[in-house]
C-alpha cells in the first residue's frame, strides 16, 4: 500500500514544470467529475479540458506529482452544472469506487481547499495572512504567525475476541451499518493511550495484544488515522450511548452486510480481523 503511494504519487508544494499537468477540480468540498467519471479509470482533467471552468477558478494550489507530472487543484466559485457533460460529487461519494492512488489525491485536493478557505485571516491578530511563495503556509506579517495544514491524528481500532469481532453503530448511521471503533487522539496522548481509552469510553471493555495496522489520510476534514488490531480481555460490553448506538459482537463469518468497503482503513481493518481469527479457530 505504501510503497504504491510513493511509487505513483508524490505529495508537494512545488511544481516540476512538466509539459503536462493533470487538475483536480473542488467545488464547496464536493469534487467535480465527468458524468460518465464512474467509467473512468482516471478522474483528473487535463488543461484544456479544465479550462472551461478558469472563470470561476478562484485559486490554484499545486498536491504534487503524479508518475512525474505536476498535480493541481482549483478551488472554483460556481460548480457551472449547466454544463451537461460535468457533476458535483461529494467526496464519501467516491469512497467505494476510487483506488488508492486516486482517493490520495483528491483527498489531497480537498483537504487543500478546505485549509486555504478556511485560513484567509489571522487567527491572533484578525490581519489579512500573505500565501508563502516556497510551502503550503499562510503567514501573518503583523504579527508572524505561520498556518500550515491542520492535520488531526485519530485512530481506530478492530477488536476481536475467540471467533467474534467487535462492530459499532453510530446513532446518524442507518440501520444495518458498522464499522469499526474510532475516536481523536488527546493532547498529551500517545496513540496506543488513545485506542485504550476510547474503547473503554464507548464500549467499557479492556484490550490487550494492541498491533499496529497502518495508516490513511481521511479528509472529513482532515484527519490522519491509524490502524490498530486489539484482542479484548472480556465480551461484557457496556456502552456509551452518548457516544455510539449500539455494539455487537459479530463472528466473523456472520458479519452484517454494512460494514465499510476494502477501499478504506475501517474495511482493511475488518478484513484483517476477519483473516486473523480465521486463522485462528479454523
Amino acid at each position: 500500500m505504501s510503497n504504491l503511494l510513493l511509487n505513483d504519487f508524490h505529495a508537494s508544494s512545488d511544481y516540476i514544470g512538466s509539459e503536462k499537468k493533470w487538475i483536480f477540480l473542488v467545488f464547496k468540498g464536493s469534487v467535480i467529475l465527468r458524468n460518465n467519471y464512474f467509467k473512468d479509470d482516471w478522474l483528473a482533467f487535463d488543461c484544456s479540458s479544465a479550462e472551461l471552468f478558469a472563470d470561476v477558478c478562484k485559486t490554484k494550489l499545486c498536491i504534487g506529482q503524479f508518475k512525474g507530472i505536476d498535480c493541481e487543484v482549483w478551488a472554483l466559485t460556481d460548480n457551472k452544472l449547466g454544463l451537461k457533460e460535468f457533476v458535483s460529487v461529494e467526496l464519501r461519494d467516491l469512497l467505494v469506487t476510487l483506488d488508492e492512488i486516486s482517493f490520495a489525491m483528491i483527498c489531497r485536493s480537498v483537504q487543500l481547499v478546505t485549509w486555504h478557505e478556511s485560513n484567509i485571516f489571522c487567527g491572533r491578530c484578525g490581519e489579512k495572512n500573505s500565501m508563502s511563495t516556497n510551502e503550503h503556509c499562510f503567514v501573518c506579517k503583523r504579527c508572524n504567525l505561520s498556518f500550515y495544514p491542520k492535520i488531526s491524528p485519530c485512530i481506530i481500532v478492530a477488536i476481536i475476541s475467540g471467533d467474534k469481532c467487535l462492530l459499532a453503530r453510530q446513532s446518524s448511521w442507518p440501520a444495518g451499518r458498522y464499522s469499526a471503533l474510532a475516536g481523536f487522539i488527546e493532547s498529551g496522548e500517545t496513540a496506543e493511550q488513545a485506542v485504550n481509552r476510547e474503547v473503554m469510553e464507548e464500549v467499557g471493555i479492556e484490550i490487550t495484544n494492541l498491533t499496529y495496522f497502518g495508516s490513511q489520510s481521511w479528509p472529513f476534514p482532515g484527519q490522519l488515522m491509524l490502524g490498530y488490531i486489539g484482542e479484548a480481555k472480556d465480551k461484557n460490553l457496556r456502552v456509551n450511548e452518548l457516544e455510539i448506538a449500539e455494539a455487537k459482537w459479530f463472528k466473523f463469518d456472520e458479519l452484517p452486510m454494512g460494514i465499510p468497503p476494502s477501499t478504506i482503513m475501517s474495511g482493511r481493518l475488518i478484513e484483517r480481523a476477519v483473516f486473523t481469527i480465521r486463522n485462528k479457530v479454523i
